[in-house]
C-alpha cells in the first residue's frame, strides 16, 4: 500500500490531509465531552490542537511543493531524453540519406562506364557496318550507272521513233484539220443561211401575230368601252333612281368625283365643280351613298376603270 501511495505523490497528501483533519475533530470532540482534570483551562487544549493542525498542513503544502517539483524533474528529463532521441534519429537519417547519394553516386558513375563502354563497342561495330555498306553502295550504284546508261539508250531510240512517229501523225492531222475546217466553213455558210430564212420566216410570224393581236386588242378596248359605258350608264341610272331632287333645281348643276373599292363599295364621294347650291350638291352626294354598292363588271380587270369615277348632274330643265 505504501509503494502504490510514493508513486503517486498526490494521492498520498490528501490521504494525510483527510487523516489529519479527521483526528483533529476527533480531538476536538474528544476535549468538549472530558471533564477537566486539575482545574487546566478547556481553552488552551483547543488551541494545541489548532496548532498541530496548522504544522500539519504545513507539511502536507511541503509535501505538495516537493511532488510538483519532482514532477517537473521528470518532465525535464523526459523531454531532454525525447530531444536526445529525435535528435539522434535526424542524425541516423542523414547519415542514411548520405549513404544513399553516394551509393547512388557510385552506381550512377558504373552505368556511365558500361554505358560509354557499351556506346564505343556500338560505334565500332557501326562503323564496321557502314564501311560494309558503303562499299555495297558503291558497288549497286556502279551497276546502277550501267543499267541507266542502257536505259537512256533505249529511251533515245524511243525518243526518235516517237518523233517520227509525231511528224508523220501531224501531217495527217493537218489534213484532217484542213479538211474540216473546209466542211465548217460549208456548214458555216449553210448555217448563215438557213438562219436568214429562218429570221426573215421569224419577222414575218411575228408581224403577223402582232397585226393580229393589235386587231383583238382594238376589237377588245371596243368591247371593253362598250361594257363600261353600259355599266357607267347603270351606275348613273342607279344614282339617279335615289336621288331625290331639290325642287326649284332648275339651271343647277354639279360635278363629282366617286371612287369605288372592289365589289362596287363607295369609298368616297368628292365635289369637283359645285352648283354654287350647298344643297343641290349635298343631295347628289346622298344619292350616290344610298346607291352603293354600285354596279361592276364581272371582269376584275375592268375595275381599275371604275375606281375613279366622274358624274355631272343637272336639275330640273
Amino acid at each position: 500500500m505504501w509503494q502504490i501511495l510514493f508513486r503517486t505523490p498526490t494521492a498520498f497528501v490528501w490521504a494525510v490531509i483527510v487523516h489529519a483533519v479527521f483526528f483533529g475533530l476527533l480531538v476536538v470532540s474528544m476535549e468538549w465531552k472530558i471533564a477537566p482534570i486539575g482545574g487546566e483551562p478547556k481553552v488552551d487544549m483547543v488551541k494545541a490542537t489548532v496548532v498541530d493542525a496548522a504544522k500539519m498542513a504545513a507539511e502536507v503544502e511541503k509535501l505538495k511543493q516537493a511532488d510538483a517539483a519532482k514532477k517537473k524533474a521528470e518532465q525535464q528529463r523526459h523531454d531532454k531524453e525525447k530531444k536526445r532521441l529525435a535528435d539522434l534519429k535526424k542524425k541516423q537519417s542523414a547519415e542514411k540519406k548520405q549513404l544513399a547519394e553516394l551509393e547512388a553516386k557510385r552506381k550512377a558513375a558504373q552505368a556511365k562506364k558500361k554505358k560509354q563502354e557499351a556506346d564505343a563497342a556500338k560505334k565500332a561495330k557501326a562503323a564496321k557496318v557502314a564501311q560494309a555498306e558503303q562499299a555495297k553502295k558503291l558497288k549497286d550504284l556502279e551497276k546502277k550507272q550501267l543499267q541507266e546508261k542502257a536505259k537512256l539508250e533505249d529511251l533515245r531510240k524511243q525518243k526518235d521513233a516517237l518523233k517520227k512517229k509525231r511528224e508523220s501523225e501531224a501531217a495527217r492531222l493537218a489534213e484532217v484539220e484542213k479538211a474540216r475546217e473546209q466542211a465548217e466553213q460549208q456548214q458555216k455558210l449553210e448555217d448563215q443561211r438557213r438562219a436568214e430564212v429562218a429570221r426573215k420566216q421569224a419577222e414575218e410570224a411575228k408581224r403577223i401575230a402582232a397585226e393580229a393581236a393589235a386587231k383583238q386588242a382594238i376589237e377588245n378596248a371596243a368591247q371593253d368601252r362598250k361594257l363600261v359605258n353600259r355599266y357607267v350608264a347603270l351606275i348613273r341610272q342607279k344614282i339617279e333612281r335615289n336621288w331625290l331632287r331639290p325642287v326649284n333645281s332648275k339651271g343647277l348643276s354639279s360635278s363629282l368625283r366617286v371612287r369605288l373599292i372592289p365589289g362596287g363599295e363607295v369609298a368616297d364621294v368628292r365635289t369637283i365643280k359645285s352648283s354654287g347650291n350647298p344643297g343641290f350638291d349635298r343631295s347628289v352626294e346622298v344619292a350616290v351613298y344610298k346607291a352603293s354598292p354600285l354596279d361592276l363588271p364581272p371582269d376584275p380587270e375592268l375595275f381599275g376603270r371604275f375606281r375613279e369615277l366622274t358624274f355631272l348632274f343637272k336639275g330640273d330643265e
